[in-house]
């Protein structure tokens, strides 16, 4: 593990509010900047700490974004098990775990302030969990409530390291294919910790967005999870500036990374182009994409992400954890 240390060029951090991205490859990292670029601007004093497995060379752009870089050498596979242990890469005693496809649209410091009294912090969802697995003999986990792991506050101390030490061992049991299941079995298994359950201002997806809106307009998101740039061109454009940014502060060890990378890049040019913006031509766009790359005339565009199929089965616990 290698870690670096840089000092941004603006918003000084007062070294009591930390943002930790786990951004493997380049789309994460790019994404994670993004996300890093808006927390800067909304949360005085705030250090962004980025775990990556890329290589990165220190100079004055990728400063701007990040204060502390951590490199390590793992598979891209690896990011689940890396996040499950993000406490262990935090540098100070309040901080907060956040997805890459996320956007900071306030100031996140009350949340900083209920870590006085709370171990750990995460948005409770509405209704129950699609996905098929028992949070404790008996417990089925469609009668369990459950939590978001994309935004994850914690106070660095004895219990909160017990709950992400916990996280990822059932994370590891339960196949290692999503850490959802296992972070909702670490709340049942950790009735000790002091965790604050959140609405979802501080982890709004689109489908909360009317929920929001039925409180009132003061009522407004901090913490963005816009999942996919896919849905918004204009994520896309700022990624896409980001690129042109930072892209010469990568050292691509391996020719297949740099190809990887250009095909990220190709991915966010379409779009953040004028045409994929426009909801009309769109259709008509992407047919004609389509076309090309039958005719192997473009790189393939992969319009959306592989999703796990609603109601999928996980690893059931056995017996022995009755005790």
């Amino acid at each position: 593990m290698q870690t670096s240390i840089t000092k941004s060029s603006r918003n000084q951090s007062d070294g009591t509010k930390e943002l930790i991205y786990v951004a493997f490859g380049y789309e994460y990292l790019l994404m994670a900047a993004h996300s890093a670029n808006t927390a800067k601007e909304n949360t005085p004093g705030c250090c962004c700490t980025v775990v990556t497995n890329l290589s990165v060379r220190i100079d004055d752009n990728i400063r701007s974004y990040f204060d502390r870089i951590i490199e390590l050498d793992k598979a891209s596979e690896d990011n689940r098990e890396v996040k499950t242990q993000a406490i262990h890469y935090a540098n100070c005693d309040k901080a907060v775990y956040l997805d890459c496809d996320t956007e900071v649209c306030g100031d996140l410091t009350p949340m900083f302030i209920c870590l006085d009294r709370f171990d750990v912090i995460l948005k409770q969802q509405y209704g129950s969990s699609s996905k098929q697995y028992d949070v404790g003999p008996g417990v089925p986990s469609h009668l369990f409530p459950y939590w978001n792991g994309g935004v994850v506050f914690f106070n660095k101390n004895e219990r909160s390291t017990r709950f992400f030490d916990e996280w990822h061992r059932l994370f590891r049991e339960m196949g290692g294919r999503s850490d959802q299941p296992s972070l909702v079995r670490t709340v049942y298994e950790n009735a000790d910790v002091r965790l604050l359950s959140v609405g979802s201002v501080w982890n709004t997806f689109k489908s909360d967005l009317p929920q929001l809106e039925k409180q009132g307009v003061e009522i407004k998101s901090r913490i963005w999870h816009y999942r996919d740039a896919n849905a918004y061109p204009d994520v896309a454009q700022k990624i896409l500036h980001i690129h042109e940014d930072i892209f010469d502060s990568i050292r691509f060890n391996k020719e297949q990374s740099r190809v990887d990378a250009e095909h990220v890049v190709f991915r966010y040019r379409v779009l953040a182009s004028k045409w994929y913006s426009n909801p009309v031509v769109r259709p008509f766009f992407l047919r004609l994409l389509r076309l090309c790359e039958r005719m192997s005339w473009l790189p393939r565009f992969d319009q959306v992400r592989v999703k796990r199929k609603k109601g999928e089965r996980f690893q059931r616990i056995d017996n022995s954890m009755s005790g």
